[in-house]
């Protein structure tokens, strides 16, 4: 029976297809019935069931049954059951009329009633079949339908309780089968009744049996079923139910046991189902489940797509095996949903339900693909009205997760849905809104966020811990002030959570903080509540936010300690610093900085306040002013652009640090266009008495009315509280716009504007007229006009006279003093901050958003040698350079400038004089400024104002140049372009900037031809509408034909195939006198051919061979283009036809046309076929390098198909073509020959194939060996090369050097150290002098079986021989030593690396310089080497440095970059250089070195610093301590000193104990492995602390070996869990497990011992029975338990051999530190964790080791020793590296109570 796919609110239909022929038991109650003796003559009975089958509607059957039913049987009663639910699930019930309805509902009664009498007479498979038809016709109003769905229930129990699995499989009347069973669960989950556990017991039972007999839609409804009635695997017929259901599933997809296809909603519900079971796929039925959705994908509907793609995203969560497939499928989710919303039928089908759920899945799932957010918010405008709050908060808590922001308009519609609906919405869905809003910085609003605080208040006793500090953290980071009341009314609440989250509390407590209403009593309860949770569970975050309130409450509560601990204050001071260390200076800073710089201004950019806490943006030096450069983070992304929390609280801290506040908000800024408007503008906010009034003052228009900020964050909390009591609607209080401004008085508001109002004499005139560029003087009450004629008030810089202006009288500027704002109010229980951060008087405009143009380019830098804010753009004197040309039109600029002197207020400002010197004297009436220079008379328009001439910042820096330098310079000017006073006429701009950088139009426009891959990327952004043959001439320009058939070969993209036709097309139709026409060539064509190839295309490449033909330009590479087009378009045949035409023409295959064809014949095993082509090829004589890379191609192929034969005759045409075979022929031979023979025959097949190929005509006698000697190199064949060896010896050859080395090499990559040696005693044994390649090979062989004793003795065996190493050889063996992490062996590199750079066998660092940066380059082909040589060169240096007399590299550089140059190509090489500057950064910052390291595609590129920090930082402790890191090993080795043989004794047989030992430790890994998801699903896990805590106690009762039992007493703890088992009192079970530990530890049961250390009174309540009697029956109970099996070996264990194998001995502390780091306290720190049941112990041992050694800066992080040991690596090994994360992240910023223990 065919599924209904659209179904509603996503249930299952099942497919409940009665047994009714005659009756479900024939029809006439036949053998095996059960009657009670209410039996009917079979014939009455038979006829009653065919006329219910018969029946054609519902009136009649209900006619029917009314009027026959003391006459039916139980047979009748289900087959009238049944029918009437296939009508009602035919035809829905809504669309019945009432009174069908009621007729129905009574006849239903009535088959209620008889069943109920009759159940014990219905076969076993009906009662399922009528529990199902129950569920179906439930919504019609009848009667008894409780009772018969309860006496249904019973009968299955009863019949199934005690029966055996014999009796139900043979017997009807108790075989249930497969349809029933699945009947049964998802009838009870369609109407919600939840099943009793007998029920579910015998149900579970009966499934098991037949689970073999379920068909794909049984299995998916039952699995759903299970999940919507909320079952969960914790009891064992649960668990076993389950895994035979999720076997069989994974059965029929594998089509191991096929019986039927997974529809797309049978993978939709097994998916959900198994999510709400609370199961864990395995890795193999979810692959199997993706697969199978993977395939059918575009047959799901929304539906079903929504619930298997939210089923994955829960899975992820629970961290199940995902794999490939599972990530490629959700990859291509969005993909194929744009394909599918193009069908209107599907995307009807999509409700708000559904896109809300598909938004939150991909949230889940930590994925953000904007396609599918695009189309789901298309989707979800017009039916947002049909939106329920939860789908509302939903697709909003969505979109904030991924950052997925779809522009203003669409989320404001969705916030006024969501407000609009606040009344209707739950605590978690108001919550998850205005958290959302907060995250994407989004002002929904006023009347939004009012709606919400008015309902969220009305039911803030039903909010959660979490509901309450997210409500509160989004109002506060949205700076919502009118939510204080609501915060406020948290506080009651708050004084009652029992186990909220820390996250909770410190969210709440920043809400107070930033909204100004934290008092010393809120911070007391909340650091309470936060003390009383566990300490681990502290994030950095939390800590910051503690802090944040300390600071803010500091300035009035000097005791804070009262109400926070120290402790908890110290570690939230240090998280503070640490984030606070990160300075960004962005452009905007900058831009600012500098026009402050042009202002005159001294300044400093990230001034450290007092305390060190904070830095402000830019400081005025002599006033305590703080200019806020406030970029777009610190505002809403929305307009009105209202400042956000953590800005209004920064702006609050200022001030109550007595910091004048000045803000430039990002979004004014940016409305400037010149740089005059952005010196006036920033003048203007420098006058403004707080933030409010730099927020509200609009650039434009400076009296413009005030407009609030749109969330009333100027409001203060004794405001919002009055307001809030009086009934007042705060969105009444955000008007569109306010009438009237109040403006500040021209006096300058601090001294340093006093000195900033300019002297003007006559003729100065300047860049913005005083009345319309700034606000008039005003008195605020007085209303007073504007200023005078000729008034002007203070200016932001003395501006030049411009050529041709009038004079005019200079004004005394017009100042007073400004008012104090002290209008202070009594506050409401809190301590209330300074005043002048809330005042609201002040003008207020409004802007709108705009980008930044005209970029003020500047080289400015503070604090360096140039001090540009001393005197700015000054000169030392004498006359600019602009103006000394005589024919210059430009204005002539002051003698020079100097910066203001910093003065206090008074009534009038004062005047500068400016000196030729370039000094300042204060004087009232300054001298005039210079004159123009002679010369003719120039035109300048008298109303036409001019920027200032300025100089750049670096000019003036600079000597004043000499009269010739400004000639040259001014004449320049003049002949490039004149100005004609308009700056805005750029037509003669390029001739002008061709003079400034001394090159013409025409030498701009001259350059060579474009490259290939110019012309295709051109042609690729070519728009629709432009032919290529308009632009084809000048792209080619300068081009040959071959570079025509290279393009074309570079277009086979289908992006650009048809700008590939187009360009070909235009070569063909080129005139034969074109100066192009040499373009076209019959290889153009041929390119083209092998472009219809990758299209797969071949009948227009025939075509375009046709008219080839037919012009006679069918060259031979024409015709092998065409038969590779044909191979790649696997038209073999045609290919084939096309080879026979070439053979008969006489026309020459091409190598990549034979090679295509070859590879047909190859693949279909046509191996005759393919050697008779080959032979024909090699007989035309092909080029030898051709023909080599063919028959090795042959070769290869015909021996990974196994046959050799084939392989064999290749070789042998290769042979008599007079190829030389390669070390490629010989690896592709000898592996197929290995394959098929033993090892002596295949050494003596080999031997003849190379005399074969010697004895070829045109081959070097002796190469052909050489080369079957270098496959055995590269392979690693040490068999087949010592048995080569063994050959020459006895046919009496002497090998030479070069053959013994390549045995030597094969030897050292492939096989053992005893072969090793054997071939280097060859060496003896042919009297032939060992090379430093020959003890290379023997090094490299002793390093790879981690005997580095003896590597180093054999190294130096060869340099006590005379021989000097190779480079190779000397980095080898120091990167073999340092990274063991041995002491001794960290000691002898550090010797052999001196030694070797001293001799100059190893380069030292390179460094070489270019315009001032220094280029580090290690040259590393090992990583060890290339860390060595870094401490080297930065040792020397601080020598040098040290050495006054010696000069420095880093005293001429001014940035530092170290690379790692590639001394040989490859991957490899590419990753080494990335894995060094990897850990060579990671240990340099570590040490707070001031590198900083940037990576690309997860490689690192550059590791950079500044020259100066670096100087620094190599006198400081953190050197000190890196350096120790490098020569500690040495120290340590001191003390061990050994001799080399005892040494090479010592290190086999440790490695010897530690291999057996790591053995044991796999297998007990192997055995008793936890199920840590499994564990997650118990309430173990939160009890686990307490236990954890209990057993560390009991341990410590022990006295001696107290760790290592109690961890291995953790384990048996977790056992114990993943078991099932639970004890009666868990100070018992604590107990039991630490007696058994400390047995396994090998001490005596300490039962007595343990037992006083328990509660005699609690373990007499809970155990009945003393505490002694009760510990050894609980340690038996836990030995049956675990079922004998007491092993607990835990990560202390590991980490004890991983100590001993690095030769640390844990009784010493020194040598802990320097080898083990703080792995031993970090392993205290994770027993508590629940990690510690997610990881074997091997890996957390492990991960213990490498981030203690990490953090302390013990290099280098996982030693060679370790990884050799277990195989664990940081980029190869996935769980270990999993681990290393998660710890990580875990222990950052957690503590324990237990590490004070083991301290």
């Amino acid at each position: 029976m065919n599924m209904n796919t659209d179904m509603m609110g996503g249930y299952p239909q099942p497919y409940p297809q009665p047994y009714l022929g005659e009756g479900p038991y024939g029809g006439d109650g036949g053998p095996g019935l059960r009657t009670r003796g209410h039996n009917q003559p079979q014939s009455i009975t038979r006829q009653l069931n065919s006329q219910i089958l018969a029946a054609a509607n519902m009136q009649e059957l209900s006619h029917l049954v009314m009027a026959n039913c003391a006459l039916m049987n139980a047979v009748n009663f289900c087959t009238a059951y049944h029918r009437t639910a296939k009508h009602v699930q035919d035809k829905p019930i809504d669309t019945w009329p009432p009174h069908l309805q009621h007729q129905l509902g009574a006849m239903l009664t009535q088959l209620n009633l008889g069943l109920t009498d009759r159940l014990e007479e219905v076969q076993a498979h009906n009662l399922g079949l009528t529990l199902w038809s129950l569920s179906k016709t439930r919504r019609l109003p009848s009667q008894h339908c409780d009772e018969l769905c309860a006496a249904l229930q019973v009968e299955i129990v009863r019949r199934l309780s005690n029966v055996s699995q014999q009796t139900y499989m043979t017997d009807k009347y108790y075989l249930l089968g497969a349809q029933a069973l699945s009947n049964i669960i998802y009838s009870l989950a369609s109407m919600a009744t939840q099943p009793d556990y007998e029920l579910l017991r015998v149900v579970a039972k009966a499934i098991v049996w037949q689970v073999g007999e379920f068909k794909p839609q049984g299995l998916a409804n039952t699995i759903w079923g299970l999940g919507k009635l909320g079952v969960k695997v914790t009891t064992h017929e649960v668990r076993c139910m389950v895994d035979a259901l999720c076997g069989e599933v994974t059965a029929q997809l594998t089509h191991s046991r096929h019986k039927g296809n997974f529809a797309p909603q049978n993978v939709s519900n097994v998916l959900h189902g198994i999510v709400n079971i609370g199961y864990c796929p395995s890795a193999e039925m979810l692959s199997a489940l993706v697969q199978s959705a993977n395939s059918q994908l575009r047959h799901f509907g929304p539906q079903e797509l929504t619930n298997m793609v939210w089923a994955l995203s829960q899975l992820f969560r629970s961290k199940a095996p995902f794999g490939p497939d599972t990530d490629a499928l959700l990859t291509r989710i969005p993909d194929e949903l744009a394909l599918m919303f193009g069908d209107r039928q599907w995307r009807r089908r999509m409700k708000p339900q559904t896109l809300s759920n598909l938004a939150m899945a991909y949230a889940h799932l930590r994925r953000r693909p904007q396609l599918l957010m695009t189309m789901l918010m298309k989707e979800a405008l017009p039916l947002l009205p049909t939106f329920k709050p939860q789908e509302l908060s939903t697709m909003l808590w969505a979109m904030a997760t991924m950052e997925f922001y779809p522009g203003q308009s669409t989320v404001e519609a969705i916030a006024r849905t969501a407000g609009a609906a606040a009344d209707t919405m739950k605590p978690q869905e108001i919550a998850n809104s205005c958290w959302a809003f907060a995250t994407m910085r989004f002002f929904p609003g006023a009347a939004v966020l009012d709606r919400m605080i008015t309902y969220a208040e009305a039911s803030l006793d039903r909010f959660k811990s979490q509901e309450t500090g997210m409500m509160c953290w989004a109002m506060a980071r949205l700076a919502y002030m009118p939510a204080a009341t609501l915060v406020r009314a948290t506080l009651p609440l708050i004084a009652n959570w029992r186990s909220p989250a820390v996250q909770d509390c410190g969210n709440v407590l920043w809400s107070f903080t930033v909204l100004g209403i934290l008092t010393p009593e809120v911070m007391a309860l909340l650091a309470e509540k936060m003390l009383s949770l566990p300490r681990e569970n502290f994030t950095q975050e939390a800590y910051i936010q503690l802090y944040q309130a300390k600071m803010s409450l500091s300035q009035h509560v000097f005791d804070i300690a009262a109400y926070v601990p120290p402790e908890l204050l110290s570690r939230g001071e240090t998280e503070w610093r640490r984030q606070a260390e990160v300075l960004k200076v962005s452009v905007t800073h900058r831009y600012v900085s500098n026009v402050m710089t042009a202002l005159g201004i001294d300044h400093d950019i990230e001034r450290r306040i007092e305390d060190g806490l904070m830095s402000v943006d830019i400081a005025l030096r002599s006033e305590q002013v703080a200019v806020e450069v406030d970029g777009s983070a610190h505002f809403t992304q929305n307009e009105p652009f209202v400042p956000l929390g953590r800005t209004l609280w920064r702006w609050r801290l200022l001030a109550s640090r007595g910091w004048k506040v000045v803000s430039v908000p990002y979004f004014r800024w940016g409305l400037l266009k010149s740089l005059d408007d952005k010196k006036k503008y920033l003048y203007q906010l420098l006058q403004c008495e707080n933030p409010w009034e730099c927020y509200g003052l609009d650039p434009h228009n400076p009296d413009a009315p005030a407009i609030l900020p749109a969330n009333l964050a100027h409001l203060t909390p004794d405001e919002v509280f009055r307001l809030a009591a009086q009934g007042v609607a705060f969105s009444s209080l955000v008007p569109q716009q306010q009438t009237g401004s109040s403006t500040p008085t021209t006096s300058p508001s601090t001294p340093l504007l006093s000195g900033l109002s300019p002297a003007m004499n006559s003729g100065v005139s300047c860049s913005f007229t005083p009345t319309a560029g700034l606000r008039p003087a005003s008195a605020s009450s007085a209303g007073s006009g504007p200023p005078a004629p000729g008034v002007c008030l203070p200016l932001p810089l003395s501006l030049p006279m411009m050529p041709g202006s009038g004079s005019g009288q200079l004004p005394a500027a017009n100042s007073a003093p400004a008012a104090a704002h002290n209008g202070s109010q009594q506050g409401n229980g809190y301590n209330k901050l300074p005043d002048n951060l809330y005042g609201s008087d002040s003008p207020r405009g409004n802007g709108t958003s705009s980008s930044s143009s005209a970029a003020f380019s500047s080289s400015t830098k503070l604090g360096g040698g140039l001090n540009v804010s001393a005197r700015p753009f000054a000169f030392a004197g004498g006359a600019a350079a602009f103006g000394s040309a005589a024919s210059s039109p430009l204005p002539a600029l002051p003698t020079g400038f100097a910066s203001a002197r910093l003065r206090s207020s008074s009534a009038r400002a004062s005047m500068l004089s400016f000196g030729g010197g370039g000094q300042y004297t204060p004087s009232p009436p300054p001298p005039p400024p210079p004159l123009p220079p002679a010369g003719p008379p120039q035109h300048q328009p008298p109303a036409e104002l001019r920027l200032p001439q300025l100089p750049s910042p670096m000019a003036s820096a600079r000597l004043s140049p000499t009269a010739s330098e400004s000639a040259a310079a001014g004449a320049a000017l003049s002949q490039a372009g004149r100005d004609d006073g308009s700056d805005d006429d750029t037509s003669d701009l390029r001739s002008l900037f061709g003079a400034v950088i001394g090159v013409s139009q025409s030498g701009l426009q001259q350059r060579g031809p474009l490259s290939t891959l110019e012309v295709r990327r051109k042609l690729a952004l070519l728009p629709p509408g432009h032919a290529v043959a308009d632009v084809a001439a000048n792209w080619l320009a300068g081009w040959d034909a071959e570079q025509v058939v290279g393009l074309l070969r570079k277009l086979e993209s289908p992006t650009v195939a048809a700008r590939a036709l187009e360009l070909f097309a235009w070569l063909r139709s080129l005139p034969p006198d074109s100066p192009q026409a040499q373009l076209y060539t019959p290889g153009a064509a041929a390119a083209v051919i092998g472009l219809y190839g990758s299209w797969r295309k071949p009948k227009p490449a025939v075509r375009l061979f046709a008219e080839l033909k037919e012009r006679m330009e069918d060259t031979a590479e024409v015709h092998s283009a065409l038969v590779e087009t044909f191979c790649r378009c696997e038209q073999y045949e045609v290919a084939m036809d096309a080879y026979r035409n070439m053979e008969a023409q006489g026309i020459p295959l091409s190598p990549a046309a034979l090679c295509a064809v070859l590879d047909h014949h190859m693949q279909a095993e046509s191996w005759e076929e393919a050697d008779t082509m080959l032979a024909a090829w090699a007989e035309q004589g092909p080029d030898r390098e051709v023909a080599a890379q063919v028959f090795n191609t042959v070769i290869k192929r015909a021996s990974e198909a196994g046959n050799t034969a084939a392989a064999q005759s290749a070789y042998a045409q290769m042979c008599a073509a007079g190829v030389a075979p390669s070390a490629a022929t010989f690896s592709a031979l000898l592996s197929a020959l290995r394959s098929h023979h033993s090892a002596a025959e295949a050494v003596e097949m080999a031997a003849d194939l190379a005399s074969q190929a010697d004895a070829a005509k045109g081959v070097t006698i002796g190469m052909a060996g050489l080369a079957l000697l270098d496959a055995c190199h590269l392979n690693g064949w040490s068999d087949v090369s010592l048995q080569l060896l063994a050959r020459v010896e006895e046919a009496g050859g002497s090998p030479g050097l070069d053959m013994l080395n390549s045995v030597l090499a094969a030897c050292a990559k492939g096989g053992s150290v005893a072969e090793v040696r054997q071939a280097f005693e060859a060496l003896e044994r042919h009297g032939v002098e060992p090379s430093p390649a020959s003890y290379q090979h023997v090094v490299q062989a002793l390093c790879g079986a981690g005997q580095w004793a003896e590597a180093a003795q054999t190294y130096r065996d060869m340099l006590a021989s005379g021989l000097e190493p190779r480079a190779e050889l000397a980095s080898l063996i120091v990167d073999a030593l340092w990274c063991t992490g041995l002491a001794w062996a960290q000691a002898a590199a550090l010797d052999l690396f001196n030694q070797a750079t001293s001799a100059g066998w190893l380069r030292v660092l390179d460094a070489k310089m270019f315009r001032g940066l220094l280029t580090l380059d290690l040259h590393a082909t090992h990583l060890g080497t290339g860390m060595l040589r870094m401490h080297r060169w930065l040792a020397d240096q601080r020598r040098v440095i040290g050495n006054s007399a010696a000069p420095c590299l880093l005293d001429e550089a001014k940035r530092v970059c170290v690379v790692s140059g590639r001394c040989a190509e490859g991957l490899e090489i590419t990753r080494l250089a990335s894995e060094l500057k990897d850990c060579l950064g990671a240990s340099l910052v570590l040490h707070k070195a001031p590198f900083r390291l940037t990576h690309e595609a997860g490689r690192a590129l550059r590791l950079e610093t500044s020259a100066f920090m670096l100087k620094k930082w190599l006198f400081t402790e953190d050197f000190d301590q890196w350096d120790l890191a490098f020569r500690g090993a040495a120290v340590l080795a001191q003390n061990s000193r050994q001799a080399a043989e005892g040494l090479r004794q010592l290190e086999a047989q440790r490695e010897e104990q530690s291999s057996q030992m790591y053995a044991g430790i796999l297998e007990y890994q192997a055995v008793h492995g936890l199920d840590a998801a499994a564990l997650r699903l118990t309430p173990y896990l939160e009890r686990r602390r307490e236990l954890v805590g209990a057993a560390q106690q009991l341990a410590r009762g022990l006295g001696s070996g107290t760790a290592q039992v109690w961890h291995a007493a953790v384990v048996l703890l977790d056992r114990c869990a993943a078991a099932g088992y639970r004890s009666r009192m868990d100070a018992l079970l604590a107990a039991a497990c630490v007696a058994l530990a400390a047995e396994k530890e090998g001490m005596e049961l300490p039962t007595a011992q343990l037992a006083a250390l328990l509660d005699a009174e609690a373990t007499q309540r809970e155990a009945g029975t003393q505490p002694l009697a009760a510990l050894d029956a609980e340690l038996q109970q836990v030995t049956a338990a675990l079922q004998g099996d007491t092993a607990c070996l835990s990560a202390m264990h590991c980490w004890k051999l991983f100590a001993d194998c690095l030769g640390c001995d844990v009784e010493s502390p020194q040598q802990m530190e320097a080898l083990l780091g703080d792995s031993f306290s970090r392993l205290h720190l994770l027993v508590a964790d629940p990690a510690f049941t997610s990881y074997p112990p091997s890996v957390l041992a492990a991960a213990a080791v490498y981030l203690g050694r990490k953090q302390c800066g013990v290099l280098p992080f996982w030693p060679s020793v370790l990884q050799r040991l277990t195989g664990y690596s940081e980029s190869l090994h996935s769980e270990f590296s999993q681990a290393l994360r998660e710890l990580q992240q875990n222990s950052e910023y957690g503590q324990t109570m237990l590490q004070a223990v083991f301290a």
